[in-house]
């Protein structure tokens, strides 16, 4: 729950009245002592921060701990059911599985080059994950099979395999699984073209917000989202309070919200910004009042557990605008009005030292960026050039380096570098409203313009991203559109889409992407939180999937039992294969044993048995999904297993 009052703070611990005092109470004419009134208000306050404290921690602990009973429950399930065995294995499609003892392979690359029959040799993207005697399947939109690996090289990226049967196309997928795990389904996935940028966005969870928004950000771990939060849009006086939820980077769910507490003395109510430092132990706050005065930066602890944030401030820099940490963390950038200044940062305390370098830099429009190898900082800028890089070395800051040829026409709203750090995108006020760069993250030098797209955003974009070095999406909070667009070193290509998004609210005031995923927030009177993934690729649907689970007995076995919930169509199946073998044999499936049982109208489960003559310790169960069209849209929900 949210506590919309501010505690009584009440600092002067004062003196505690003797024994006989407190029992015999106050008496008539009496004027007690005023130390005994400080230390009645600061035992009040100090009970109450208690009680509320109390109060967070054991919401975010019931999240938790309801997930964790999942984990029971199915360990549970499976062990209700009449089959005796050694080891448990399942996956609730959650991205936790806490004690099974099988996991699903997503390992998946793709074929550089056109695949021929007979082939026993592919040069692949990237082979993390392969090794010898792996069954893998190798399919484009046409033809599909199963081959088994004999030798992974690193060096020339190539599998040797056994022979294909047939050909494919370049980009043929080669993986253990081909399925996709969203919104704890696991449904189709498709051919990966490898590259061939759609820009569509698929809308994947959401949250309904009953306050103000101004920053989120996304734990190291992936596993909680913050939020920094006001009471009331439309009341000058209401609080902050930060709020996490749990969130699982894999589905892309948000998931329940686990904590909730006032930002304390030291954060201001509006939270405009939210960094955390790399190893996730600690946030760095930028907050201001609601007129905007008086931003401050503040250093707090983060829970990697509990998702908790702590209200005791570490450290606190006043007057100062925008702030940012270094790659490596070892340095805070702080702007206060034309100053650029840098402390030095510990990272394993998060205290911030005193200010050791500062340099006069022009007035800045927006939050600046830092290059990679952390030695350029790239800056909006309020007034021509629109656009500045400062070198920075050892914390120091260098003097402006040359201005591009061809300069923005206003100040950019967002700055943005793609991954490998080769381009840089921005979003101006005034058309073209979409720019991009090359870049050299050497030197620190903005190279030539693009040429423009020949399809630009209706107005003004107020956030920018890379999806990936070549695809770049602008996000324009008029009509709300996400246009994504192909570059290449000379030109931004036209729109490969135009995704008009379900807006959370009267506009969407901010757009990031982590692992591909771009989440909107509204700041008006209609407020939420919407997170979509960005298709980087082409995917052409096909009529199977497939889904590989590695699973560890306890010792050997020779049999293995599987339960499959999956929801019912009659143009959908689920079929089952498994292989036991030596730990240095090659995989060999079989098919195993089908029994079907309707649960509901709509809810099938299937139990798969499956064993061999000899019990072996290397186990994999290949479960196979089929549908007769691929606008048939269902999903495997839940999967049990007993190894015995």
């Amino acid at each position: 729950m949210a506590f919309e009052e501010a505690l009584p703070e009440w600092n002067n611990a004062g003196t505690e009245p003797l024994q006989a005092k407190k029992d015999a109470g106050w008496e008539a004419t009496e004027k007690p002592p005023a130390d005994w009134f400080n230390w009645l208000f600061n035992r009040n306050y100090k009970c109450l921060s208690e009680i509320r404290q109390n109060a967070s921690d054991t919401e975010g602990r019931i999240s938790i701990h309801d997930r964790e009973l999942a984990n029971i429950e199915a360990v549970l399930d499976i062990d209700n059911r009449a089959i005796s065995g050694n080891s448990k294995f399942y996956d609730l499609l959650d991205g936790t599985n806490t004690y099974s003892t099988g996991k699903i392979d997503m390992t998946r690359t793709f074929a550089l080059n056109p695949i021929n029959a007979n082939q026993t040799s592919t040069v692949v993207d990237d082979i993390t994950g392969f090794a010898a005697g792996q069954e893998v399947t190798v399919f484009d939109d046409v033809n599909s099979e199963e081959i088994i690996v004999t030798a992974v090289n690193a060096g020339t990226k190539a599998l040797t395999h056994t022979a294909t049967t047939q050909s494919y196309k370049a980009h043929a997928n080669i993986c253990r699984s081909s399925v996709e795990i969203l919104g704890k389904r696991m449904r189709f996935d498709g051919w990966r073209t490898g590259g061939v940028g759609t820009g569509l966005l698929e809308y994947i969870s959401g949250l309904e917000i009953t306050h103000d928004i101004r920053s989120a950000a996304i734990s190291p771990d992936k596993k909680f989202i913050v939020f920094g939060v006001r009471t009331d849009y439309n009341d000058s006086t209401a609080l902050g309070f930060f709020r996490t939820y749990e969130f699982d980077h894999i589905t892309g769910q948000i998931g329940a919200k686990v904590w909730e507490d006032s930002c304390g003395a030291n954060v201001f109510p509006i939270i405009t910004g939210i960094q955390f430092t790399n190893n996730g132990n600690f946030i760095v706050v930028r907050s201001t009042l609601i007129n905007g005065g008086s931003p401050r930066v503040t250093t707090l602890a983060f829970d990697k557990v509990t998702g908790r944030v702590g209200t005791t401030a570490i450290s606190v820099l006043a007057n100062q605008t925008y702030a940012l940490l270094n790659n490596a963390n070892t340095y805070l950038i702080a702007v206060s009005s034309t100053t650029l200044n840098v402390f030095p940062f510990n990272a394993e305390t998060g205290v911030i030292g005193a200010v050791f370098a500062t340099k006069t830099v022009l007035r800045l429009y927006g939050s600046p960026i830092i290059t990679a190898n952390d030695n350029f900082i790239i800056a909006p800028v309020d007034g021509s050039p629109y656009i500045a890089v400062y070198p920075i070395t050892n914390g120091v800051v260098g003097d402006k380096l040359a201005d591009p040829a061809t300069l923005p026409p206003a100040a950019p709203y967002n700055v943005m570098l793609s991954p490998s750090n080769n381009f840089l995108g921005l979003v101006p006020a005034a058309s073209p409203y979409v720019m991009v760069y090359n870049f050299n993250p050497v030197t620190g030098a903005i190279g030539t313009k693009l040429n423009n797209p020949p399809t630009l955003p209706a107005s003004y974009c107020n956030a920018v991203g890379f999806v990936s070095d070549n695809c770049i999406w602008a996000f324009c909070n008029m009509t709300p559109f996400v246009y994504t667009y192909l570059l290449t070193t000379s030109a931004i290509g036209d729109a490969i889409n135009q995704t008009l998004i379900e807006s959370p609210g009267a506009a969407l005031s901010l757009g990031f992407v982590s692992d591909n995923y771009i989440l909107g927030i509204g700041t008006t009177s209609l407020l939420g939180v919407k997170l979509y993934k960005m298709r980087t690729e082409e995917v052409i649907p096909l009529l199977t999937g497939v889904a590989r689970y590695n699973i560890t007995p306890a010792g050997t076995t020779d049999e293995t039992v599987a339960w499959v919930e999956h929801e019912k169509d009659a143009g959908f199946a689920v079929d089952g294969a498994l292989s036991i073998v030596d730990t240095a044999a090659n995989e060999s499936y079989a098919a195993m044993t089908k029994t079907s049982t309707d649960l509901s109208a709509s809810v099938t489960e299937d139990q798969f048995i499956g064993d061999v003559v000899t019990a072996e310790e290397k186990v994999t169960l290949k479960l196979t999904l089929s549908r007769t069209l691929t606008s048939v849209d269902k999903a495997i929900t839940k999967i049990l297993g007993r190894v015995g």
